[in-house]
């Protein structure tokens, strides 16, 4: 398995990665997964070849940026693509010198 986590335009894979994970296997609401900041944040994307295997988003709020909405396919999990999803949107917000906190926002249960 090669994968490789990149930034995207994509939105619509990585939605529809989100409504996998949150939506249909957690029970999320899609009103509360689903939200304005996606049309304005930095999407990431994680391929395992051709296929979207997982996701990940960077809110920007003056100079504060948010990781959030990290999420893997169930048959991809265990392999540390959460954590390279998280080292990808770190790499991104410590090369803005415009932004000087980063947050994440997570489950506990999948730290």
């Amino acid at each position: 398995m090669k994968v490789t986590i990149s930034p995207t335009d994509d939105l619509t894979t990585c939605l529809d990665l989100r409504r996998i994970v949150f939506i249909d296997e957690q029970g999320v609401s899609e009103e509360d997964e689903l939200d304005a900041y996606d049309a304005t944040a930095t999407h990431l994307l994680a391929m395992d070849g051709d296929r979207p295997v997982g996701t990940a988003r960077i809110v920007i709020k003056g100079r504060v940026g948010k990781i959030g909405r990290v999420c893997v396919l169930k048959s991809h999990r265990g392999a540390g693509l959460g954590a390279g999803l998280i080292k990808a949107a770190l790499d991104i917000l410590v090369n803005d010198p415009g932004i000087t906190t980063a947050r994440l926002g997570a489950q506990v249960q999948a730290l």
